[in-house]
């Protein structure tokens, strides 16, 4: 994605930007564009999708990077935070709110494999 000058005021170049910077920028710029659409129903696809837009985005990520500055503290050194869970939505606002935070996060799958046979 390339930004023009007049819409980068305030952050470096996408190329040398970090992204949870673009996607703070992305939402105020544009803070009705399309992230994503979600299934409104785990079962069935016919309900419907739910739109993420970036300003949904940006507001997940602050809410997570306060929540664990709150909670845990800034992070010191990039501790490591292991997130086992489901890998939709939540784990991208989870890694970007993370690094916000101050921590890196470490998807650990909830299927082991055996490894070694």
């Amino acid at each position: 994605m390339k930004i023009s000058p007049a819409h980068s005021a305030g952050i470096p170049r996408m190329t040398e930007a970090l992204v949870p910077h673009i996607v703070d920028h992305r939402a105020s710029t544009h803070p009705d564009a399309l992230y994503s659409e979600y299934p409104v129903s785990c079962l069935e696809y016919e309900q419907g999708y739910r739109r993420i837009t970036y300003a949904d985005l940006a507001n997940a990520v602050n809410g997570i990077a306060w929540w664990l500055y709150r909670t845990l503290g800034p992070g010191q050194n990039h501790e490591v935070l292991a997130y086992i869970g489901p890998n939709d939505l939540r784990y991208p606002a989870l890694i970007l709110g993370a690094a916000k935070a101050g921590y890196v996060v470490c998807y650990a799958s909830a299927i082991s494999e055996k490894i070694g046979d």
